[in-house]
């Protein structure tokens, strides 16, 4: 019988359970209920039909935000003493719009989203990472920019961003979220290497092309 060709493009198993722990499946129970909801919007687009692109994107990118937010929850945009300075000079000020306004904006000392992401492509194995994000800055400034683009309904965001990657992105940062939870299980490095290379391969094509050009005629 002839594989489905969607099947046969999209699933590709990179590990058995005879090659992992036994506390794998009970592992990944927890895992996944730690996750929560920012598991299954990442699942949402793991299984779910076909959609904008933009919409795909912008879910990618708040699952990636939400891994990183449950991954690594001490996370601070500074440190909490530079926070509390920082805090009891605007308190100082006049009572206004400008310091109501400024108290309500740094009111939690949370990181960045540049950050978040940095930190979220730390976790897996740094060789797995670098065969899917390629250039990891070129990639967390492309998920910044979309993110704020499509966040906020302006295309001059999403216009710094090759046309041609852009559907792609959302397939190398599915790509990113599944090393994160392999690493989280336990995976070795050459299962998360091997996942790295074939995970959702030829929908993140066009991504590798732009870092691979074709050579010319």
């Amino acid at each position: 019988m002839k594989a489905d060709p969607v099947i046969e493009r999209r699933w590709h198993p990179v590990f058995a359970l005879s090659t992992v722990s036994d506390r794998f499946i009970s592992d990944w129970l927890t895992l996944r209920a730690q996750l929560g909801m920012s598991g299954s919007v990442l699942f949402s687009l793991d299984y779910g039909g076909r959609g904008y692109f933009q919409n795909k994107l912008f879910n990618a990118a708040s699952a990636a935000e939400g891994f990183h937010q449950i991954l690594h929850p001490d996370t601070t945009g500074i440190s909490d003493p530079e926070h509390a300075d920082l805090k009891g000079h605007i308190k100082a000020l006049p009572d206004g719009p400008a310091r109501r306004w400024a108290l309500s904006a740094i009111q939690r000392n949370q990181p960045g989203f540049a950050r978040r992401m940095r930190e979220l492509a730390s976790i897996p194995d740094s060789e797995a990472v670098a065969t899917v994000l390629r250039d990891q800055a070129k990639w967390v400034t492309w998920m910044v920019n979309a993110r704020n683009a499509i966040g906020h309904s302006s295309w001059d965001g999403m216009d710094k961003i090759p046309r041609e990657v852009r559907p792609a992105l959302t397939y190398v940062t599915k790509t990113l979220m599944h090393l994160v939870m392999f690493e989280k299980l336990g995976l070795s490095s050459d299962q998360q290497r091997s996942a790295a290379a074939v995970s959702y391969h030829n929908l993140r094509q066009h991504y590798d092309d732009y870092f691979d050009p074709a050579p010319a005629d």
